[in-house]
């Protein structure tokens, strides 16, 4: 199994590391790279990047790192290119999430490991957590069932930075400093807990002053407070500590030692975000609890009364602390969380390469339990968007490759023309009373009696061999009991790979008509139609993207109705979607340009009302938020020398669809297209 593993903090590398040492408890890792910190370079992965070129935070502060964070996401970019079994990303979402959005999008399984705190500021947020992971590591136990509410799988393992309760120490007294890991936080920090341990041994000369050094960090830049330095937490039991925010205040609080928990930030930063905040307190004890156990200084830092409540600690108010926070600090506790948690990479990791077909649960009204038996497994159906290269080619070059040549155009055009009449034949036997499992039943069978592989079945866990969305649905809708009734619109999506064993696969949709719906039905129906044809028409070398979702953009609004930006056209070939990205929206002129030798989908989902979209909790079926209607058409297409030829045009009237006397058929709705493309 081959891994990666992004980290940008230090305690990011420290669970990192330990996931790694769980996974590998496990079974045989073949490859270990990452973005890592010492601890994950001890344990023995293959260094990516720095983790520390990832280190910042605040708004402000962000904007002297943007060059070393853009490289950073550069090298993580570049690493995906080689197809790892399995990505996990661990905190710091406004780096990670982008990258695993793009890895997902790719087909590879992600993990992402601390959910990003949604419950303290920006909730909004997990929405793109939801559309870039597979699956959230939780360490705090409230943290599941908010992410269950936004359809987000999770398991709650406890934080690993939970130790052991221990007794208060006996003998003088010792109180920690921990001004943070971060430049910018120690250069906000340090100024102050000079002035701290200034006062401090003025007041109380017997108290030793230890300062805490991260792991990486240069023992001069804390040579200012003149403290003892110690490089592990777990080596020292204070008294009392001064801590910077962050995880250390959960891992003090755990083991039972009294703190006091300060931060400050640049004046801009804290002006901006304050108001996004939807706690009062900032101290993971404090959120825990739900109440100010432990006391928080944030942004005015007055020395002197750091001071007083370091010294009020050092007696009875610090046992006081240490009882109140015992009960809330055995809820982190997880005695087997990192077993559990290296199970389920394993789990995903295991997803993503090549497994028999019956270690699939299958989903209530599969072909299983219908009674057939399900094509032979083709060594890529798991993964079907990143299929083995066949003997001497490079995978790398095959993913970077979006130019076909003139013999892959033939396999192509082969799979596509069987997608084509999957859909004709659709049409043929499309009646009210039918339910869209049905559809799944017919669509699988003349398929697999063709030699080919219905591409959906088991992409990323999709139980079924076809999409079938019925009227509010836009997309993903999975075949079930559902029966279609008069004047129902259905969106019938099929994906045949052809041939079953690393074939190409060919992706087309249409939407159906069940009898004679209402007049503005038909309106979004023709409207859809048309947008598809406008789109296709942009197509030609040395066009962009930008040109075919302007167009689209457009003419839906132009008829009032509105786009999909959520759900994209894509390359396609041996690949199920790769590059480029075919936004159905957008400004003539902009994004990738068009070259001969490309193909891809243009798949144009429309909304009678709002453009607005919710999700299902089976993690597919996509419906319009105001509940309207919704259509879709699509095709693959190929760019020529002089424009573009259809890859999946019917070679007549689709029933049901294109033969209505309603229908708004345009040039590129029947006969195929002879244009030689070489």
């Amino acid at each position: 199994m081959r891994l990666i593993l992004a980290t940008a903090e230090p305690s990011g590398d420290a669970l990192g590391a330990a996931l790694l040492r769980a996974m590998r408890e496990q079974g045989a890792l073949r490859e270990v790279r990452a973005a890592a910190g010492p601890a994950l370079v001890a344990e023995g992965a293959g260094l990516l990047a720095p983790a520390s070129d990832a280190t910042a935070s605040g708004l402000i502060e962000l904007v002297g790192h943007l060059p070393r964070l853009l490289r950073h996401r550069r090298r993580l970019l570049r690493a995906l290119d080689d197809r790892p079994d399995l990505l996990v990303t661990v905190d710091s979402p406004g780096l990670h999430l982008p990258i695993a959005r793009e890895a997902k999008r790719r087909g590879i399984p992600v993990v992402h490991a601390v959910c990003p705190q949604i419950w303290a500021s920006r909730p909004w947020r997990v929405r793109t957590l939801r559309r870039s992971v597979d699956h959230v590591l939780c360490l705090l136990p409230f943290e599941p069932s908010l992410l269950a509410k936004h359809r987000v799988p999770s398991t709650f393992i406890g934080h690993p930075a939970a130790r052991a309760w221990g007794p208060r120490p006996a003998g003088n007294p010792t109180i920690l400093i921990a001004p943070g890991s971060r430049p910018s936080e120690l250069h906000r920090h340090l100024p102050v807990l000079a002035k701290v341990v200034s006062l401090m041994r003025a007041r109380r000369p017997e108290v030793e002053l230890l300062c805490l050094r991260a792991p990486g960090l240069n023992p001069e830049t804390l040579a200012p407070l003149g403290c003892r330095l110690v490089a592990d937490l777990g080596s020292v039991t204070p008294h009392a500590a001064l801590v910077a925010s962050g995880t250390i205040t959960l891992e003090l609080a755990t083991a039972g030692i009294p703190q006091v928990v300060l931060y400050r930030v640049h004046p801009i930063t804290y002006l901006l975000g304050r108001p996004l905040l939807n706690t009062p307190w900032i101290a993971l004890p404090n959120i825990l609890a739900g109440r100010p156990i432990v006391p928080e200084h944030l942004q005015d830092l007055d020395p002197s009364r750091l001071v007083d409540e370091l010294c009020t600690l050092l007696g009875p108010a610090g046992e006081a602390q240490r009882e109140a926070l015992r009960p809330v600090i055995a809820a982190v506790r997880h005695a087997d969380g990192l077993r559990l948690a290296a199970e389920l990479l394993w789990k995903y990791a295991r997803r993503s390469v090549a497994e028999p077909l019956d270690r699939v649960t299958p989903a209530p009204n599969t072909l299983s339990s219908l009674g057939m038996a399900p094509p032979p497994r083709p060594q890529n159906a798991r993964r079907a968007a990143f299929p083995e290269p066949r003997p001497g080619e490079d995978m790398r070059l095959l993913r970077r490759r979006k130019v076909l040549s003139a013999s892959e155009i033939d396999e192509m055009r082969k799979s596509c023309r069987l997608a084509a009449e999957t859909l004709m034949m659709v049409g043929e036997h499309l009646k009210a009373g039918m339910t869209t499992d049905d559809i799944n039943t017919l669509v699988h069978e003349f398929i697999v009696s063709h030699g080919a592989y219905p591409s959906p079945l088991n992409y990323k866990g999709f139980p079924k061999s076809v999409c079938t969305s019925v009227n509010e649905v836009v997309c993903h809708g999975i075949p079930g009991p559902q029966v279609l009734k008069d004047g129902d619109i259905i969106n019938v999506d099929v994906t045949t790979l052809l041939p079953a064993q690393n074939g190409f696969h060919g992706d087309t949709s249409l939407t159906f008509y069940i009898g004679e719906p209402p007049p503005q039905i038909k309106h979004l129906v023709e409207v859809t139609r048309e947008c598809l044809e406008l789109g296709i028409a942009q197509v030609k070398p040395g066009a962009r993207v930008g040109d075919i979702g302007a167009a689209i953009q457009a003419h839906a609004e132009a008829k009032g109705c509105s786009v999909v930006r959520e759900y994209t056209g894509h390359g396609i070939h041996r690949i199920f979607h790769d590059e480029p990205t075919i936004l159905h929206y957008g400004k003539p002129g902009t994004g990738a340009r068009l070259e001969k030798g490309m193909t891809f989908t243009i798949e144009p989902m429309i909304n009678l009302g709002g453009r607005a979209i919710e999700h299902l909790d089976d993690g597919w079926t996509v419906l319009t938020r105001d509940r309207s209607p919704s259509a879709q058409f699509e095709h693959t297409v190929l760019v020529t020398k002089s424009g573009c030829e259809v890859l999946t045009r019917r070679p007549g009237l689709a029933k049901h669809s294109e033969d209505v006397p309603w229908a708004r058929l345009g040039p590129l709705s029947s006969t195929l297209n002879d244009e030689n493309p070489a």
